[in-house]
């Protein structure tokens, strides 16, 4: 739980500068970096992983949903990039975009983000998505 916090803080750093480009994750990121999580939160609706590469600066949290939508934000030094996909495509937003489309689907998780909210996150068993 300690890992969520340090990495919804460094996301927080870096979401003044936002990335204007696709969203282009690092190849093998899951088996290149640390993996924190996963977490059930929203009372066990939605599920938050995250990978930190500490050493090439770059962090993704992924937001998997009860609808299917999976919310993934990749946050170098140099700014983020948001996305949502679900099962037809991956379609990159804009930060506000990503925002509002997570507010709905996972509040809990949205306000942990906006450090607005108390949050449930708990650590669970992977679910495959």
């Amino acid at each position: 739980m300690k890992g969520i916090f340090t990495l919804l803080a460094i996301l927080t750093v870096l979401m003044t500068p936002i990335a204007a480009f696709a969203l282009e994750l690092p190849a093998n990121y899951q088996t290149k970096s640390e993996l924190d999580g996963p977490y059930a939160c929203d009372k066990g609706k939605t599920t938050v992983k995250q990978y930190i590469n500490d050493d090439e600066e770059w962090g993704v949290l992924e937001v998997y949903t009860e609808s299917g939508d999976t919310f993934i934000n990749f946050g170098t030094a140099k700014g983020q990039t948001f996305a949502i996909k679900n099962a037809s495509e991956t379609k990159d937003v804009s930060h506000k975009e990503w925002d509002e489309a997570l507010l709905k689907s996972a509040p809990v998780v949205f306000h942990t983000l906006h450090g607005t909210g108390r949050p449930d996150c708990v650590p669970a068993p992977a679910k495959t998505n």
